[in-house]
């Protein structure tokens, strides 16, 4: 025999999954930076400081993994003149939950920067869309993000 119960239940479990599934595909259709997210393929900025912060020390444990990923990223902005390369080293930085430990990734622009006074101010929330990649200076294999200036935004709010 069905109950009142059971039928209230049952809708109640319908009503559920229907939601679900409608914050799931709904995610799918976000659009930033010029870029959808089925153009990107880790979304760091969809996950909190603990899991983004795991996911980057994955990434710099086994680097070679990761190259050629599309990554979208928030964090602070940070750079410093480097004597080394005789120009401006850009970093993106994630704090773990606790604000105490950081990890990163270094950014290079791909192209459409001309100066310094185009980028933010040291310690402003960042979002970057850039590629993961690699070269070789002074025998030593460098591991970056490639980012192109219309993927590099401001967070304002």
């Amino acid at each position: 025999m069905i109950t009142k119960f059971k039928i209230k239940k049952a809708i109640y479990l319908l009503v559920m999954c229907i939601l679900l599934s409608i914050m799931v595909t709904g995610c799918n259709q976000q659009e930033t930076t010029g870029r959808t997210i089925d153009e990107v393929d880790l979304d760091l900025s969809a996950l909190g400081p603990v899991m983004s912060f795991a996911v980057i020390q994955n990434i710099t444990m086994a680097p070679e993994e990761h190259l050629e990923t599309t990554i979208r990223v928030t964090g602070e902005y940070f750079r410093f003149f480097s004597p080394d390369v005789e120009d401006y080293v850009h970093f993106i930085f994630i704090y773990d939950e606790g604000g105490c430990c950081v990890q990163g990734f270094e950014i290079r622009m791909k192209e459409g920067w001309t100066d310094l006074e185009e980028f933010p101010d040291v310690g402003e929330y960042i979002e970057v869309v850039g590629v993961y990649s690699s070269s070789e200076e002074n025998e030593r294999r460098t591991f970056y993000l490639e980012v192109y200036k219309d993927d590099f935004t401001v967070i304002t709010d």
